[in-house]
């Protein structure tokens, strides 16, 4: 048995907050992309944000990498199973169809009742890993469920590659997309690896790991975050929250050196995996987003050279002052922000301002198509042209050593002894005398 420990945090997955704050009115994205990029375009405009705006990174929704959920929901005194797309994908998968029959039978009724839900993760080519969530504390409904699992083995080898059984404290519906606040996990017995390979990637990922229902989009990230800032051989990478270290190690090979910073205990585990695997150039800390850590890291090693620091918060809340300052005091030559909220996205671009950074450029990410969110990848530098006109540029004009005035000894003259002392040269008249003719 292993229990995780989600860090306080809470996500919103269907809102994002309007620029007015004062109102706290939510409204709602909407689910094209069309309407995104509408949406995203009047946000801009009205926020009057800087940088330039790349193309809107989206991919056509590929069905075998479309998440399913199988729900139980109580009914007045009956409980109803549910079937639903965590992508908005069209029919639901035979897998999906025939295990969602087989929840429904007479000898599995002690299981139903204390069957919350089945989260089916998309691994493609047809393949499921299964997160099973019961509350199982009678001999019945265990009974039930290890025969679940016998059936699952039994008749779905080649679609099911692993089924853990996972209780959550406190007692609500759990979503490896969008974490919950507080959340302790336990991931139980099972069959299966606990680590999965997803049909186009070269490294394993966690099962409890936070990704997009819909992945897509979410696979090609990495290529596309590498075309996005061009990092050189001698650039160096700091990351946090980076996903089970899996963006570090897909952007290895572009960097000098990667440095990934976990917090969660599943996340640390995957990332010592790929720690082993990689090559030297890959390092490991367990760490959140804090600013003493920030300021200790770069105490410790050379800062402000060519570091790139990514961050993708897990919380709708902007970045504290304190952990931005701590961030410009290392002096990196970029630092990514990755967000879904617009709300803390105008904090955080005020911040970076305030600490002389500039927001560069911004990339739209559509991870979750027909899903009414999206994300943003903000890109902030150094302002070294002093176009903030920042404080700091101010102070030092201000410090800035002024030429001497020349100064005159003596006595002040008096005007009029000044007009006195100047020749005056007058020419006398010619009278008819002095004419030689």
């Amino acid at each position: 048995m292993k229990t995780f420990k989600q860090s306080k945090t809470r996500l919103n997955p269907k809102a994002l907050s309007t620029s007015k704050t004062s109102s706290r009115k939510e409204v709602l994205v909407p689910t094209s992309l069309e309407g995104k990029k509408q949406f995203f375009s009047t946000w801009i405009a009205e926020n009057k944000i800087p940088g330039k705006i790349q193309a809107w990174f989206s991919k056509p929704i590929d069905e075998t990498l479309t998440d399913w959920r199988i729900i139980n929901e109580l009914q007045g005194k009956h409980h109803l199973l549910k079937i639903i797309s965590l992508g908005k994908s069209g029919i639901a998968p035979k897998v999906v169809q025939a295990i969602h029959a087989q929840l429904r039978k007479e000898h599995l009724k002690a299981f139903k009742s204390a069957f919350r839900q089945l989260l089916f993760l998309a691994l493609g080519d047809g393949k499921f890993a299964l997160l099973l969530q019961a509350n199982l504390h009678g001999s019945n409904s265990i009974r039930g469920y290890r025969s679940f699992v016998e059936y699952l083995q039994r008749m779905h080898s080649q679609e099911i590659t692993a089924c853990f059984h996972i209780e959550c404290r406190p007692a609500i519906l759990f979503d490896p997309a969008y974490p919950p606040r507080s959340l302790s996990i336990e991931l139980k017995e099972g069959f299966g690896n606990e680590f999965q390979y997803i049909t186009g990637l070269p490294y394993p990922i966690h099962i409890l790991d936070r990704l997009p229902h819909q992945k897509s989009t979410w696979i090609e990230f990495p290529e596309k975050l590498n075309s996005f800032i061009h990092p050189s051989k001698e650039d160096r990478l700091l990351l946090f929250n980076a996903g089970s270290a899996f963006l570090a190690e897909m952007l290895a090979p572009s960097f000098e050196v990667v440095e990934c910073a976990e917090i969660h205990a599943y996340g640390e585990k995957a990332a010592r995996i790929r720690q082993k695997r990689s090559s030297n150039n890959f390092k490991l800390h367990r760490s959140a987003v804090e600013p003493e850590w920030i300021e200790k890291f770069f105490s410790e090693t050379e800062a402000g050279k060519n570091w790139t620091i990514y961050i993708h918060p897990e919380t709708q809340d902007s970045l504290p002052a304190r952990t931005v300052h701590a961030i410009a005091n290392a002096a990196p030559a970029r630092v990514l922000l990755q967000t879904h909220s617009l709300e803390s996205a105008i904090k955080d671009i005020k911040h970076f301002r305030n600490e002389g950074y500039v927001l560069r450029k911004m990339l739209p990410l559509d991870f979750e198509p027909n899903e009414s969110r999206f994300e943003l990848l903000f890109l902030f530098v150094p302002d070294r042209n002093g176009l903030l006109g920042n404080k700091a540029l101010l102070e030092a004009k201000k410090r800035a050593i002024k030429p001497k005035e020349r100064k005159f000894s003596g006595k002040k003259q008096d005007f009029n002894d000044f007009v006195q002392d100047i020749p005056h040269f007058i020419q006398r008249k010619r009278t008819l005398s002095d004419r030689n003719d």
